[in-house]
């Protein structure tokens, strides 16, 4: 029974984050979705999925109402075995009325009992089938991890390495294959190619986001894969293509570049990206200005340009000693 409550549970909590994942990407892609005018149909998408968990929980419920009824006839059936016989021995005088009253409190006593018991253990396995499902998607193996007891990256002239870098996504072709690049201190390198050239690949596998699957980088001979990405990532200051900032105050956005700077520092940075101008005019509903204002989901509230500069003031901030730009000015 523990089992089948085990596998209901898991089958619906699977279904409660279909719904709520169907939800958050209408959510995050309104303006797609309105640009294709595709409300009805993501409506019906989502519509489905409320449907199959709606279906789940009933099973779910349905089980349990069976579990309380087979529970509520045994325990009937142990008042009758146990009283009724009771009453006979009671009443040929084999026993006193004393014990007759003493056998009937201990068994609606075991009754209370093995109704608490029973879904103390059924919530155990409920939960326990919840936990499960969320496993599955916390337990993915990581691709890249930091070698054992890896140092921290020794900066001395952030001279950048790529040695024989191959990276094929997995396939057989395509990607990257043998690329060599050494970028010295000091200079500024710019990278031209057509989309898919895999001008941002060379990026994220400089920043680690992967690992080449041939070839080594190297930053002063320091090979990236032996080394903690914690520190790799602290000496590089990136701003993309994509910028995404966190739901939180334009203050909090750019200091998150260096945390311990002091408000002229930011605001210092913020002038250098051309930024400061229009934080100054920024009010959100809930009457934060400037600095305070807070951006939204991924920056939801700002213009792709005035995110970018965002972006670009908490690099300037964080002054690391690599700088990376990626399509840094697009929007």
């Amino acid at each position: 029974i523990a089992r089948r409550v085990a596998v209901a549970s898991e089958k619906w909590s699977d279904a409660r984050s279909m719904v709520t994942a169907r939800v958050v990407d209408a959510y995050a892609n309104i303006e797609t979705i309105k640009l294709f005018a595709r409300d009805g149909a993501e409506e019906r998408y989502v519509q489905s999925a409320m449907r199959r968990l709606r279906l789940r929980f009933q099973r779910f419920l349905r089980l349990m109402t069976e579990l309380g009824l087979g529970l509520a006839v045994l325990n009937g059936l142990l008042l009758i075995g146990v009283v009724g016989p009771a009453l006979w021995l009671w009443s040929v005088g084999i026993v006193s009325v004393g014990e007759v009253s003493a056998a009937a409190a201990l068994t609606l006593r075991l009754n209370g009992m093995s109704g608490w018991i029973m879904w103390v253990v059924i919530r155990m396995f409920e939960h326990a089938g919840v936990i499960r499902e969320a496993l599955r998607s916390l337990a993915v193996e990581h691709e890249v991890r930091d070698a054992p007891k890896a140092p921290a990256l020794a900066l001395h002239e952030a001279e950048i390495e790529f040695r024989g870098v191959s990276h094929h996504y997995g396939k057989g072709r395509g990607g990257l294959d043998g690329v060599n690049l050494v970028v010295r201190p000091g200079e500024k390198v710019g990278l031209v190619g057509r989309s898919g050239a895999g001008k941002s690949s060379l990026v994220n596998l400089l920043l680690r986001f992967r690992d080449p699957e041939a070839g080594q980088i190297l930053i002063d001979g320091q090979d990236l894969r032996q080394i903690s990405q914690s520190s790799l990532r602290g000496a590089i200051g990136m701003v993309s293509q994509d910028n995404s900032l966190l739901h939180r105050s334009i203050r909090a956005n750019i200091l998150i570049g260096r945390p311990e700077a002091g408000e002229a520092e930011m605001i210092a940075a913020a002038e250098k990206a051309e930024a400061h101008g229009f934080i100054k005019g920024l009010r959100d509903s809930a009457g934060r200005s400037g600095y305070g204002a807070h951006v939204g989901e991924r920056g939801v509230k700002l213009s792709g340009g005035q995110r970018q500069r965002v972006a670009i003031a908490r690099v300037i901030l964080k002054d690391a000693p690599i700088l990376v730009l990626d399509e840094a000015t697009s929007a």
